[in-house]
């Protein structure tokens, strides 16, 4: 599922009148009407975004998820980051007391 946010290329606090906004400048170049009646993948996921992101709570519930998701990414790098500031150290000692490193 793409990122309706970025799919209208808005910041994530922006209001319902720049989603609006967002929605039609897509409309204007990708609207079936446009194309012989053939709806673009573009077409499609802006309005699958617009929909998302215009219903209360269906947004509320996308950024809950979102957050929920950059948090536990967060969560996961800071460990990573400490393993290998960890084995840095190790190492670092070890070749201090010519040691095998790890």
């Amino acid at each position: 599922k793409q990122d309706p946010y970025a799919v209208l290329r808005i910041p994530f606090l922006a209001g319902r009148t720049r989603i609006r906004q967002a929605y039609t400048a897509v409309c204007r170049v990708e609207h079936p009407d446009k194309h012989g009646g053939r709806e673009s993948l573009e077409w499609r996921m802006a309005e699958q975004a617009y929909r998302t992101l215009m219903d209360t709570e269906e947004r509320s519930r996308y950024d809950s998820s979102r957050i929920t998701q950059n948090a536990l990414s967060f969560t996961e790098r800071i460990f990573e980051f400490g393993a290998s500031v960890v084995t840095s150290l190790q190492n670092f000692v070890a070749e201090g007391l010519n040691l095998p490193k790890t």
